[in-house]
């Protein structure tokens, strides 16, 4: 059973976890945490993610069984028993609650918020409930695919939200921000998957009202993502507004040399989507590791380091050698030993 593949480490590896990694990090502008402090919350946050994200996959996956059979896709849930698939998403829940449990003061709030995002992604895979169907899916997608992990991040960071350095309509900006490009995202996904859909007979919002409605409706959606951002963005204070000036640098230079006509690349709406996610996942992460380096603690420049290593794929390559030579080494070695107690005690 290979783990990548089961909870599709990839798919959120970079747009969750680096994703509100950024928002972490720029959280310690004003924290000002000490480096145990630091370390401990992205801990935190990976557990998070790494639980809570491989679980929505995994529970969507399940759930898109038959589908998937319908479509031709490959769907590794498919070979699992009914039994196994209940243990592997209480796990994944028990994982993270357990963690949190011992970490955060106030757990209830932890747990209203993951929650809300636990029923939620229940409520979108599961078929019968037909949200996919309709803007509720939308919506739906949005909330816990975004803006609640945000809400979650900021808890993780501050280890509670009564914090006064920005005013009420600062966060109705950045959240609305984030609503609206999660909206942008789950309307590109499901034109991506038009053509699967459509052979499986799944009746997303998309199908419904057309590919060329959705485009005109994600066109839009993209306009005032960025319109939003840019808004936000001057309302952050300097030393935040400086590190998304840094990362449009890092972005044109960096993807400039690899793609000396990358203007004239961009083609379509999706190719404008994948600058954007590209924009926000990677160079915004490392243009705020790079800055919190230079000025609050040196340890900051390992995630550009970070960056380096997933933008040019060598991330991926050393967690499965990790997963490989280790885990799984540790993994047999443990089952020999319990073998062998069996054999002198039985």
């Amino acid at each position: 059973m290979n783990i990548f593949l089961l909870f599709r480490i990839k798919d959120w590896i970079v747009s969750k976890f680096l994703f509100n990694l950024t928002l972490l990090l720029g959280i310690s502008f004003f924290v000002n945490p000490t480096l145990t402090y630091s370390i401990k919350s992205v801990a935190l946050l990976f557990i998070y993610i790494a639980t809570i994200g491989a679980f929505g996959y995994f529970i969507n996956d399940c759930f898109d069984i038959e589908s998937d059979k319908k479509s031709g896709k490959t769907n590794v849930t498919d070979k699992i028993g009914l039994s196994l698939k209940i243990l592997i998403s209480f796990s994944l829940i028990s994982v993270c609650v357990i963690f949190f449990y011992f970490s955060i003061i106030s757990i209830k709030s932890f747990l209203y918020l993951l929650g809300t995002q636990v029923v939620l992604l229940l409520l979108y895979s599961v078929p019968e409930t037909k949200i996919k169907q309709n803007i509720i899916g939308l919506i739906a997608d949005a909330l816990f695919s975004y803006v609640l992990p945000a809400c979650i991040t900021i808890f993780i960071g501050l280890r509670t939200f009564e914090w006064t350095f920005f005013t009420e309509s600062y966060f109705f900006t950045a959240f609305f921000w984030l609503f609206i490009l999660g909206l942008r995202s789950i309307l590109m996904h499901q034109q991506k998957d038009y053509y699967n859909d459509t052979l499986a007979g799944n009746r997303t919002f998309t199908i419904q009202i057309g590919e060329k409605q959705a485009a005109k409706i994600t066109g839009f959606l993209m306009i005032f993502e960025v319109i939003l951002f840019v808004f936000t963005a001057f309302l952050l204070p300097y030393c935040l507004g400086t590190t998304v000036i840094i990362a449009f640098f890092l972005f044109v230079t960096i993807e400039w040399l690899n793609n000396v006509s990358l203007i004239k690349s961009v083609n379509n709406l999706n190719d404008i989507s994948s600058f954007l996610n590209v924009y926000y996942n990677y160079y915004l992460f490392s243009a705020l590791g790079l800055w919190l380096g230079i000025q609050i603690n040196a340890f900051y420049l390992l995630f550009f380091a970070v960056f380096i290593l997933i933008k040019y794929e060598k991330i991926y390559f050393l967690l499965e050698k990790f997963y490989h030579k280790v885990i799984l080494f540790i993994y047999y070695k443990s089952k020999g030993v319990i073998r062998r107690i069996k054999k002198i005690f039985c």
